[in-house]
């Protein structure tokens, strides 16, 4: 999760992606679903209660509405790999946290509703 309010540029998802690929495994497969977390209401409490229950942070969120957000829903992905990932990006002003999206959860709908196929990274033999 990255807070689009951190990144000085409104070609903030590049930004995101310009941190992010390096980090990944080179022999990882995974395929990649982005956007900004839209909800019908963005200022929406339940919203942001579920959002911040199922985050798991390493910075304050400054909350204030859903689409502040920019989310990189990744599959494939171990928990070494999202370590790498969160330790990676943890300097980073804009990366807030993760999800663990296993297993069903409200969060998972929601993101299913508002984000779409960016990529898939495949290894090449």
């Amino acid at each position: 999760m990255f807070d689009r309010n951190r990144i000085q540029s409104n070609g903030y998802g590049a930004e995101v992606f310009k941190k992010l690929v390096p980090l990944l495994n080179p022999d990882s497969k995974h395929s990649l679903l982005t956007g900004d977390f839209i909800v019908s209401n963005p200022k929406s409490e339940k919203v942001k209660d579920i959002f911040l229950n199922q985050v798991k942070t390493h910075c304050y969120i400054d909350y204030v509405s859903s689409n502040q957000f920019y989310v990189i829903y990744m599959n494939n992905i171990t928990e070494n790999g999202i370590e790498d990932l969160s330790s990676g990006l943890k300097d980073w002003r804009a990366y807030v946290g993760y999800a663990d999206m296993t297993y069903e959860s409200i969060l998972k709908t929601l993101f299913s509703r508002c984000l779409v196929q960016t990529s898939i990274k495949f290894v090449t033999a």
